[in-house]
């Protein structure tokens, strides 16, 4: 040992020197390391616009523009600041970016102190390919790009300001002016629908062409004049004053005030729904109410309504960009909207006339034929090709058709149709099942080992959950793995009812017997301590708890079948007066054990006298209370009964009783009594167990045998057997007091004198003497 002591320590030192060298190289590199790059796309935002901003860095240098706004930016790098001066035309000044630590975003401002952030991008959207061959394809391009730029593609604003003309005006706006017209334009046109081909196209005849835009359902339009310079058609930006008189008239038609940014989440038009399905941010919530799902299953209608928004967009896909101005717009339109016909079906969108909340206007949703025949619509479109303009601004798919593509992509041939899915489709079912019980095999085994750990229990009392807490695990993978396998409703509703009736027998199940082993961990609790926390209230708590168990196993279940909540408690309390008029002395002995907790009349251990039971209770559970009589037999009682009986706790007693009576004969003196009752106020006054000041003693009678004295005194005596204890010592000190004191015993009966018998009964003596 003291040969390897110092190659230890050698090896020690070594491994410290080497540790020391790490953090000095890692101190004296840190700066270098600090250096951000920022070269890349970024997504930027500002106060009321943004941009995309192309950066390219050289050492510390560092050089962009952002085409939207016609920008450029020169910056020096230190560390992650970059700091430098951005110009766009005749305008100038200066900023600052900090880039987070992740180098994915960077927080900045303006030198006038206005706020700057972006976000590092991979690649940024395709850009638009602006078309003014005709003006129907001016009108086309910026429809486009004003619906791009909406969806979160800023930079599509330049596309849509390239096709307007801003006459002589123009040459004085500055980039953000020519976008804030463009979007006040594309406001102005929201306002109306028309079909793209009212719009002139290769037959327009001179330079200048003027359309009226119509406002559904109303008799409203929208002046909008086109004009050709150099080959070339814009649309000729109306005077500010003139668009906005216009806008007003429109809005006006529709009840004036201007509606907010998300008020096609209302789905009050066709238009609306279109606007809804098309926005990715929109809430879940708005998506589903898009479609008329009342032909679905309740237990697959949240899954089948999110696929059902995947397969239509795919199929706008392939179909051509949606302009929203083609859409009516007219909330009091009856006939139904047909944006697409196929001999597989057909897109339509129709009116419900049942209203959310009386007094709201119809909702418009995607019709319940068009929700069934989605996959087929699909299925026939698939082999076009999506179309470029509509997939430029298209994110990847994600979900179930990412999967999809992957497959495609590696095996083509499990794309292949069976009966109602798809050969991909059969194949993970087939691993789903084996790969889901294995995974909750592996789980069970840490879930277990915590709730063991969490209750205390032993290994054999914690075994009965293993099998649960595995079949819980596994449903609930299963659940999951199915949803991402975009499976017909059919095979879906089957396998979600079986898989979710499995969970929930199993959460049952398990929480039944977690149950079971908390509550034997609180009665020890409770055994071990003098609070308040007994068994009467551990046992009230686990039948409650189990109780409560049941009830949401069978709500989750009700969910899961499409039973609606209310109509399951209205079950529960029907079928409750039947089984509590069934079972009423039932629920009088559970009603019974809480007025015991209630109360707290007694506690386990007590010694109790309750009309012809006496013991020590010994057990109290949520129907009836175990009592241990002095013969050591045990007595069950109802708590119903006990309940509503007079229950005299002796256990609860500060003090217990002890009562002696000597008599002492005829023959001794008064002062011999009073020595002997004196003696035994001493004997009570010396001990250590008698409650002062509560001893009584002294003569109480004159009997026919003597003189009666009596005595009493309370014991401090926790347990019978001490007061029983107690008691022997002091009759033995009292009796040992009267040896002392040689006091005279009481005469025993005299004889009947034969005589005196004779004068009382004269007849009876002479049958006697004969």
């Amino acid at each position: 040992m003291n040969q390897e002591s110092p190659i230890a320590r050698t090896c020690l030192r070594r491994t410290l020197l080497r540790i020391v060298a790490v953090l000095v190289f890692w101190i004296a590199a840190a700066p270098a390391f600090a250096q951000s790059t920022w070269t890349g796309t970024w997504d930027t935002r500002w106060r009321g616009g943004g941009a995309i901003l192309d950066l390219r860095q050289d050492g510390s240098r560092v050089t962009g523009t952002y085409p939207l706004y016609g920008g450029t930016v020169e910056a020096e790098v230190r560390g992650r600041d970059l700091e430098g001066r951005w110009q766009e035309g005749d305008r100038f000044g200066r900023f600052l970016f900090v880039q987070s630590e992740d180098g994915a975003s960077f927080m900045g401002r303006f030198d006038t102190g206005e706020w700057w952030t972006g976000g590092r991008v991979g690649t940024a959207n395709a850009r638009l390919v602006v078309d003014q061959g005709t003006p129907r394809r001016a009108m086309r391009t910026f429809l486009a790009a004003a619906n791009r730029a909406r969806a979160g593609d800023v930079e599509a604003w330049g596309a849509a300001a390239a096709v307007v003309d801003f006459g002589e005006a123009g040459r004085s706006l500055r980039p953000g002016q020519r976008l804030a017209a463009a979007q006040a334009l594309a406001d102005a046109l929201d306002l109306t629908t028309f079909r793209l081909w009212s719009i002139p196209g290769r037959s327009a005849a001179g330079d200048d062409v003027e359309v009226e835009l119509p406002q559904a359902g109303t008799e409203v339009e929208l002046p909008l004049s086109f004009r050709r310079r150099d080959g070339r058609w814009s649309i000729l930006n109306p005077p500010a004053e003139a668009l906005e008189a216009r806008v007003r008239a429109l809005r006006a038609a529709r009840g004036g005030a201007p509606p907010p940014a998300d008020a096609y989440l209302s789905l009050r038009s066709a238009r609306d729904v279109f606007l809804t399905l098309l926005d990715r941010r929109a809430p879940e919530a708005a998506r589903l109410a898009a479609f008329d799902l009342s032909g679905i299953a309740e237990p697959v209608r949240v899954h089948e309504g999110n696929l059902a928004a995947e397969y239509l967009r795919q199929i706008l896909l392939r179909i051509g960009p949606v302009l929203p101005t083609e859409v009516p717009d007219d909330p009091a339109a009856t006939q139904p909207y047909v944006h697409f016909e196929h001999p597989a079906g057909r897109i339509a969108v129709t009116r419900d006339p049942t209203a959310t909340n009386p007094g709201d206007p119809p909702r418009w949703r995607v019709s319940r034929e068009t929700v069934a025949s989605l996959r087929a619509l699909y299925a026939a479109s698939e082999a076009i090709p999506p179309d470029p303009e509509a997939a430029s601004a298209a994110p990847r798919p994600t979900g179930f058709f990412a999967l999809r593509e992957r497959i495609g992509g590696v095996a083509p041939a499990l794309l292949s149709r069976v009966g109602p899915v798809e050969a991909w489709q059969i194949v993970g079912i087939l691993l789903l099942l084996p790969i889901g019980w294995f995974a909750g095999y592996l789980l069970a085994w840490p879930a277990v080992a915590g709730l063991r750990w969490a209750t205390a229990a032993s290994r054999e009392d914690a075994s009965p959950l293993r099998w649960p807490v595995r079949l819980a695990a596994a449903s609930a993978l299963w659940l999951v793995g199915t949803a991402r396998l975009g499976l017909p409703e059919v095979v879906q509703g089957t396998l979600v009812i079986t898989f979710t009736v499995t969970l929930a027998l199993a959460a049952v199940w398990g929480g039944w017997h977690l149950i079971d082993l908390a509550a034997r961990r609180l009665h020890g609790v409770a055994s071990r301590s003098n609070s308040q926390f007994d068994e009467i209230m551990v046992s009230l708590v686990a039948g409650a708890a189990k109780l409560g168990l049941v009830v949401a196993g069978l709500l989750y279940l009700a969910d899961a079948f499409g039973i609606p909540a209310a109509g399951v408690v209205a079950g529960l309390g029907v079928g409750g007066i039947a089984f509590a008029f069934a079972s009423r002395e039932t629920l009088s002995n559970v009603f019974g054990a809480g007025i015991l907790l209630t109360d707290r009349p007694f506690r386990r251990g007590d010694w109790i006298v309750a009309g012809d039971v006496k013991g020590t209770v010994e057990k109290v559970g949520i129907r009836s209370t175990r009592v241990r009589t002095s013969d050591d037999s045990l007595v069950v009682v109802p708590n119903g009964k006990l309940a509503d009986a007079t229950i005299n706790n002796l256990g609860t007693r500060r003090h217990r009783l002890a009562n002696g009576k000597v008599t002492i004969g005829w023959t001794a003196t008064p002062a011999q009594v009073d020595d002997f009752v004196e003696g035994v106020r001493e004997i009570l006054a010396t001990r250590g167990d008698v409650a002062q000041g509560r001893t009584q003693a002294g003569a109480t009678g004159l009997g026919t045998d003597g003189v009666e004295v009596e005595f009493s005194a309370y014991l401090a005596a926790a347990t019978a057997t001490e007061e029983r204890a107690a008691k022997h010592a002091i009759l033995r000190d009292v009796l040992a007091l009267a040896h002392r004191l040689s006091l005279p015993a009481c005469d025993p009966p005299a004889a009947p004198d034969i005589r005196w018998a004779a004068l009382l009964r004269p007849e009876r003596t002479a049958s006697a003497a004969d």
